[in-house]
């Protein structure tokens, strides 16, 4: 019997541990290195977030934008996986080598990376100067 009860919670621990792994697997962050940094844009410094369906559930993107380039970029997709996880780390890093929104979807994840682009582009358009003013 005490075999039993400790099998039991041997594998209670497993699946704990499996738990919290799943839910953080599925985010990527990163920020921008010195030379992708090019002071050229005009955006009101602070951190934006927005979110887009994605292929399995919502994507959300945190980005972080200095007065002239976007900083930090941290992008959540909890129900995305296998494909939709490399599209989102690709796309991650090719937002912040572009400091723009303007990428191409990784091929064979096109809603995950539809979703990252347009929450992506919802961030910098939160963030920017109005050219009016």
């Amino acid at each position: 019997m005490r075999i039993i009860h400790k099998t039991a919670g041997l594998l209670l621990a497993v699946l704990f541990l499996l738990s919290g792994c799943a839910s953080s697997k599925n985010v990527y962050q990163r920020s921008a290195s010195e030379d992708q940094l090019q002071g050229t844009g005009y955006f009101i410094a602070g951190e934006y977030k927005a979110s887009a369906w994605g292929f399995a559930g919502t994507v959300t993107v945190e980005a972080q934008f200095s007065e002239t380039d976007i900083i930090r970029l941290r992008i959540e997709g909890p129900e995305e996986s296998g494909k939709g996880n490399r599209a989102i780390r690709k796309l991650c890093d090719r937002i912040l080598e572009r400091q723009s929104p303007e990428v191409d979807a990784v091929s064979g994840a096109t809603m995950t990376s539809n979703a990252v682009i347009k929450a992506a582009k919802s961030c910098f358009n939160q963030a920017e100067v109005n050219s009016q003013n």
